[in-house]
């Protein structure tokens, strides 16, 4: 939480950048699809959609986070939360197709470069990479818990959690579209590390010995 609240209070005073509203629109997001997918009343879904479409118009990789959510819901991995997943996937194709109809009538047709000169053309997609972890190391972090949860839920065949598996997948997906348009500025990375968080406190407990010094290494 501490380490959460230090990087998004810190871009809170960077006044040129609209992302701080991104920052609040993902974890209204989070929150609206935790509630879809354990409770599914009609208006939880509701806020979901409305939360959604307008966090996925705010910048060109926020696409991702619908599509992931789709995939993951058609995907159906978590069988307990079956009839909830029709609604969302449902919902959130709407918003893919939705965004791509709009972006391809209204904006592709205005292109003239490919990468704003102040990401893509000053960089390599490694030189990057690399760059950002280092900043923003929550990142690799987020990285070793996803590669340990494919492991424990492919290979060990534990249960898939429909949330914050779902999350960390979407979190990894948008880490990877944001290294592949070279965005260098570390504020953009605060959004794959929202998204990881719920996975994140969920592999933190004490139950056990081993559990006690995992969480120990996580947190150094």
């Amino acid at each position: 939480t501490l380490a959460i609240a230090q990087r998004t209070l810190s871009y809170f005073s960077v006044l040129w950048t609209t992302i701080s509203i991104d920052y609040l629109l993902l974890v209204l997001f989070s929150i609206a699809y935790y509630y879809a997918l354990h409770d599914g009343k009609w208006w939880h879904h509701v806020i979901l959609f409305i939360v959604g479409a307008y966090f996925t118009f705010c910048i060109e990789t926020n696409i991702v986070v619908p599509l992931m959510v789709c995939a993951c819901s058609i995907l159906n991995l978590n069988k307990s939360h079956r009839t909830a997943h029709k609604p969302l996937y449902i919902e959130m194709a709407i918003i893919v197709l939705l965004y791509i109809l709009l972006y391809v009538i209204l904006i592709f047709p205005h292109l003239s470069s490919h990468y704003d000169p102040a990401h893509g053309e000053t960089t390599t997609f490694i030189r990057n990479a690399v760059s950002i972890l280092m900043s923003q190391k929550l990142l690799i972090l987020s990285i070793g818990v996803f590669i340990y949860r494919l492991y424990k839920v492919f290979v060990k065949k534990c249960e898939y959690d429909g949330f914050s598996d779902t999350l960390l997948a979407t979190s990894m997906a948008l880490l990877i579209a944001s290294f592949i348009l070279k965005l260098n500025y570390p504020l953009y990375y605060v959004l794959p590390i929202i998204l990881s968080i719920p996975a994140l406190v969920k592999e933190l407990n004490i139950d056990t010995k081993k559990s006690r010094i995992v969480s120990i290494i996580f947190l150094g």
